[in-house]
């Protein structure tokens, strides 16, 4: 499915920019009127980020974390991954190396009625907030009841990533 972040937000914890460190964020994936099937989502972080989806590692972009260039924000990459729970989760541990940060997402649900649901990250997504990364919490039934919304920095084009 096609993927557009024109409502996907840059989101942090809240605390001051600056801070070096690894960061903790979750969303449980909307439900639709039938069993969800595949995810697709497209995902950026300032500095570097680790994904999971109900608990398995899907991808990183460490290769390009910390890079001079900043090119760790410039690119999306891009997931497809099929899903075979009743509730759905995706995780990120964000990592801020050095100046801002930030993550970004944008995602399609496929059911298995055919119908579709688009999700960004916004303040409806929750963060850990300024401390490293709880032990598991990338699997579904981890609880975050604790947990803070995320603080919304600004859509794409926000200073400093903008064009």
């Amino acid at each position: 499915p096609p993927l557009s972040l024109d409502n996907a937000l840059w989101i942090w914890t809240g605390e001051p920019p600056n801070i070096p460190g690894m960061r903790a964020f979750r969303k449980i994936l909307p439900e639709g009127r039938s069993r969800a099937i595949c995810v697709t989502f497209g995902i950026a972080a300032d500095d570097a980020y680790t994904v999971w989806v109900n608990g398995v590692e899907i991808g990183d972009n460490i290769r390009k974390g910390g890079d001079p260039a900043g090119s760790a924000f410039r690119e999306l990459d891009i997931y497809s991954v099929s899903l075979s729970h009743t509730k759905n989760v995706i995780a990120v541990n964000a990592t801020n190396v050095v100046s801002v940060d930030g993550v970004i997402l944008t995602g399609v649900v496929q059911y298995e009625d055919g119908s579709q649901t688009a999700f960004v990250t916004d303040a409806s997504w929750l963060t850990a907030g300024n401390i490293p990364p709880p032990e598991k919490f990338q699997v579904i039934d981890y609880d975050d009841s604790r947990w803070a919304h995320a603080i919304v920095i600004g859509p794409v084009g926000t200073q400093p990533w903008g064009a």
